[in-house]
């Protein structure tokens, strides 16, 4: 895929002032979005092979294994309706368990795919566990809280002085808009691979089954790439004026905040918002010439004669 000569990242007056500050852009969790929607997908839970390895994909992470307080409740939630299943219960349990074991002792592929095979096994004994491997509904949680803990985000548009971007992420014209060189941060940074442009669509991503092993990312790391990577660059067709660009580094490769520093030769231009205050505009252009001296500045006037803005160089 090719990435655009230049990105633009739309920030508030305050934020602009810390980025120009420290050179660093914040990567952040999808947590701190204004798209409800973020991340969102969806999984055929009724499909058995899926409802199979959701539980299985759950029980190689958690490596817990279910005692038989997990057989009573299980067992009390069914009991009126099929009386005297419980040592088919039982049994099912015992047959994952013996699975799970196995796997905490090596934890390989092939020990993974017993598990699955043990749970098939298992709902053929039990029709309560059947029914409550149907009933697990914790891998939709369990993606969305591995995503707002694992992955950072840095969201750029393609698209310069875009109005909207404008009054959505620099309040209303009165903060910054920074170019980013993306061919000076291929030669400096291995943040331009991380780069991708995000996909608009009316549907959510549908999950596969090869993807559902992407859970586990230590025994799946590739599946785990395909699978974060659509969550995380998917959106509503509505936000298509965006044009965005995503960078996603996991957090433990980021500094304190979700901070990551970018050399200064990346800093192409910054633009000041057409309504930026005069005591801001005074102040951020003091510090640009302190810590990115060799950066581009520019500002927007309101055109007088129609909607547009007027790029000029300061």
């Amino acid at each position: 895929m090719n990435i655009p000569s230049s990105l633009y990242k739309y920030t508030t007056f305050d934020s602009a002032t810390r980025i120009i500050q420290n050179q660093s852009f914040r990567w952040s969790s999808i947590l701190d979005f204004n798209d409800p929607f973020e991340s969102r997908f969806h999984l055929d839970e009724k499909n058995e092979s899926n409802a199979i390895r959701l539980m299985a994909i759950a029980s190689s992470i958690t490596c817990r294994l279910l005692t038989p307080n997990d057989t009573n409740t299980i067992y009390e939630q069914f009991k009126e309706k099929r009386p005297g299943k419980h040592q088919e219960l039982v049994k099912a349990n015992n047959i994952i368990n013996t699975s799970i074991q196995l796997f905490i002792e090596n934890k390989t592929v092939d020990n993974y795919l017993n598990i699955e095979k043990a749970i098939r096994h298992s709902m053929s004994i039990s029709d309560i566990m059947e029914k409550t491997i149907y009933g697990y509904k914790g891998f939709i949680d369990a993606t969305h809280k591995i995503i707002k803990e694992k992955f950072g985000v840095l969201c750029l548009s393609k698209i310069p002085n875009n109005h909207l971007m404008w009054s959505h992420y620099a309040r209303n014209h009165t903060g910054i808009m920074f170019e980013i060189d993306i061919e000076k941060l291929k030669e400096c940074t291995v943040i331009a691979n991380t780069l991708k442009k995000i996909k608009y669509t009316e549907q959510f991503p549908e999950i596969t089954f090869e993807m559902i092993k992407g859970m586990n990312k230590e025994l799946f790391p590739e599946e785990a790439k395909k699978l974060f990577e659509v969550l995380l660059l998917t959106k509503q067709e509505i936000w298509n004026y965006e044009n965005e660009y995503r960078s996603i580094i996991p957090i433990k490769n980021l500094a304190e905040n979700g901070l990551f520093s970018l050399p200064k030769e990346c800093f192409k231009s910054v633009t000041l918002g057409c309504a930026m205050q005069e005591q801001d505009r005074n102040k951020i252009l003091c510090m640009i010439h302190n810590h990115l001296p060799e950066t581009n500045i520019f500002e927007n006037k309101i055109n007088k004669r129609n909607y547009s803005l007027d790029h000029l160089k300061v």
